[in-house]
């Protein structure tokens, strides 16, 4: 796969899951992540490839979405979640959607693999591509065993 096809299909993500993204950056990250995602945005617009810089933006934001910093310094150690939010399936389900396109997109200095989403990450062990939403107790023993908070949706 040639650079500009992997831009391509980043930026076809991005887009398609604009609105989506930008509520879930916003509520994992704040202000500083949703201006992060943005740059990434606009660095994808104004490249004729796909660059390292990028690939490391992608990477964040996979990271972000799965939840995989939630209890290191910053300020994701304040995160609250409500398991009720319907933001949280969004989340879930950006999450696998991200990891699908990094692995679609490789390593680098490696082909591109395509994969059915099966990966190792965490969210994707929980499976939260089902019809229903992610059930309450999971969720939460979820995000405690990564050391985050939840708050009750009483």
């Amino acid at each position: 796969m040639t650079k500009s096809q992997k831009r391509a299909l980043a930026l076809q993500f991005l887009s398609r899951n604009d609105l989506h993204l930008q509520n879930a950056v916003l509520m994992l990250g704040g202000a500083p992540a949703l201006w992060r995602l943005q740059r990434l945005r606009q660095s994808l617009a104004k490249s004729p490839g796909f660059n390292t810089g990028q690939r490391r933006g992608l990477t964040w934001l996979h990271r972000l979405l799965a939840l995989e910093d939630i209890g290191q310094e910053g300020p994701m150690d304040m995160m609250f979640l409500n398991p009720a939010d319907p933001a949280v399936h969004d989340i879930c389900l950006l999450s696998e959607s991200c990891a699908r396109l990094m692995a679609r997109l490789g390593t680098p200095g490696e082909a591109a693999t395509q994969t059915d989403g099966q990966q190792n990450g965490r969210v994707a062990q929980i499976n939260c591509t089902s019809e229903r939403a992610l059930p309450e107790t999971e969720f939460r023993r979820y995000v405690q065993n990564l050391g985050g908070q939840v708050r009750s949706s009483d």
